[in-house]
């Protein structure tokens, strides 16, 4: 796996980034690890990462939120084809009538809600994932949930008008309601990146000859 770009926010700042949009702001609290994450609490606040222009890109992040409203939704990130304005993936949160759901938007799909996974909870950390691949003939547009894909909303063997992107953008945007929602351990790679391995502590504890060191050299 190449990492193209990573930032956790420790720098105190947004200056990994290209631009910000907005208000987003550093906070202390609530963090996913370390001292720092991002906080965007209106829409179209958000920041933007320029990358080589590539037709395909996987983006990991971790988000929480505050609060639902009926019917809301909001965006909490985009792969984006700075010419066309093309957006290839864009994941997001749906209150559907009081059902929870998961979603991804793009460009040639339209909003597509997943019924595969319903029901989350404010103020928790989740760990999202997302593919998109640029073609003719043969785009696409993944999304994980904390390591599981939703497959009922996967899109394959699209035409995504745009052949390549090169714009990762982060935070809140086409939010319909006022929500504030916490970004954390943002990385975009070449290949599927997973969530961090939190769990090592438990499996050291359950057999002492295994580390942390042990399990990334298997």
């Amino acid at each position: 796996m190449v990492v193209i770009f990573r930032d956790d926010f420790e720098t105190n700042d947004f200056s990994a980034w290209t631009s910000t949009t907005g208000s987003p702001i550093i906070v202390t609290s609530p963090v996913h690890h370390g001292t720092y994450a991002a906080s965007f609490n209106a829409d179209s606040t958000y920041i933007i990462k320029m990358i080589p222009s590539t037709n395909e890109i996987y983006v990991r992040l971790y988000v929480r939120w505050d609060s639902f409203t009926l019917n809301q939704y909001f965006i909490f990130s985009q792969v984006v084809d700075s010419i066309t304005l093309n957006k290839l993936a864009g994941p997001y949160i749906f209150n559907d009538g009081g059902t929870i759901k998961w979603g991804q938007a793009t460009f040639v799909g339209g909003y597509a809600s997943s019924t595969q996974r319903t029901g989350a909870t404010i103020n928790t950390w989740y760990c999202i994932e997302v593919y998109a691949k640029a073609s003719l003939t043969d785009g696409a547009a993944k999304m994980w949930v904390n390591g599981v894909e939703l497959t009922d909303i996967t899109q394959t063997g699209v035409n995504t008008i745009a052949t390549s992107f090169d714009t990762i953008r982060v935070g809140q945007r086409e939010s319909t309601y006022a929500v504030t929602n916490i970004i954390d351990c943002v990385d975009v790679a070449n290949n599927y990146i997973g969530c961090e391995r939190r769990f090592l502590p438990l499996i050291r504890n359950m057999n002492p000859r295994f580390t942390s060191r042990t399990l990334q050299h298997m």
